[in-house]
């Protein structure tokens, strides 16, 4: 997947000036792209140990300086060819005046087949469950599903998969918060609630990619189950976010979860519901937790707690 994202960055329209690969793999990838990279082109940066938001971190520090935008992108996706003409022609034009983040339209079935259901309800967003609205976050501390958009459309978080953010961003608010560390659920949309304090956030309808989803680098259902609950409840807890509605939120998605493990004889759903009870467990065993300092992506920047 790797292989093919790079040769999709070779094949824009408008290529990027600069590619770095943060491999956090457990054998080193170097031997895998000789023959495949330009060097002078490409480079690949070793990071132990695993965790989608130090490895982020660690490629905006290694371009900060050098460009004015940085592109940060996972390696499970595939890019339309003018995807990056797209997106600065978006840059350059007026609507990009008060923008920090702007992020590619994912035009694969599976970003819209997952709307729907009891979050969507006008019940969920009454009580500020859910939102609607797509790209929206709710006063309970969850985010809507994005999905393909028509237009051009303004949102409240970005996935970080397949997105493009003003460099100075990263001086201004810091960078990825690392307490997501490990398998990193949560990180795009706790760094997206402090950048859309400083600018807007929009996803481009015409700059398009696929999400092809890896499996590997995934870690068990129980596992997500907890983290699951752990990272949402930090985010909510550090923005000040409705605590109330955010665990009557956990418990309709534990409902659901366990529901559906029943009604299925999912064995995965059952450990993720299982993981959610740790995590809750887990996190209302004491009443506060010490936020966790932003790291810094530019030289010199004092992160906001």
């Amino acid at each position: 997947m790797l292989r093919d994202l790079l040769a999709d960055l070779e094949e824009q329209t408008c290529p990027p000036a600069r590619v770095i690969v943060v491999d956090a793999s457990g054998e080193a990838l170097v031997t895998y792209l000789e023959g495949v990279i330009d060097p002078n082109r490409v480079t690949v940066i070793r990071h132990q140990p695993p965790s989608a938001a130090a490895q982020r971190n660690r490629g905006v520090k290694e371009v900060y300086g050098q460009a004015q935008l940085i592109a940060l992108l996972d390696d499970d996706i595939a890019l339309a060819p003018d995807a990056f003409e797209r997106m600065l022609a978006f840059w350059s034009s007026p609507r990009a005046e008060g923008v920090v983040g702007v992020g590619f339209n994912q035009v694969d079935a599976v970003a819209d087949a997952v709307r729907g259901g009891l979050k969507r309800t006008w019940l969920a967003e009454r009580f500020g469950l859910y939102a609607r609205r797509p790209g929206a976050v709710a006063p309970s501390g969850w985010q809507s599903v994005i999905g393909t958009v028509d237009c051009d459309t303004s949102v409240d978080w970005l996935p970080t998969g397949a997105a493009v953010w003003r460099a100075d961003l990263f001086r201004e608010i810091g960078g990825f918060d690392e307490y997501f560390i490990g398998y990193s659920y949560l990180e795009d949309l706790e760094l997206s609630w402090r950048a859309r304090r400083v600018g807007e956030l929009v996803v481009v309808n015409d700059a398009r990619y696929e999400h092809r989803y890896a499996t590997a680098g995934k870690i068990g259902a129980g596992e997500f189950g907890r983290i699951e609950v752990r990272n949402r409840l930090y985010f909510v807890r550090k923005h000040g976010l409705s605590m109330p509605r955010c665990l009557i939120g956990l418990l309709i998605r534990g409902t659901m979860t366990l529901a559906a493990a029943l009604r299925h004889r999912n064995r995965g759903m059952l450990e993720r519901f299982v993981g959610n009870v740790r995590g809750l467990g887990e996190q209302l065993s004491f009443s506060s937790k010490p936020v966790h300092r932003v790291p810094a992506a530019g030289p010199g920047q004092d992160a906001d707690g």
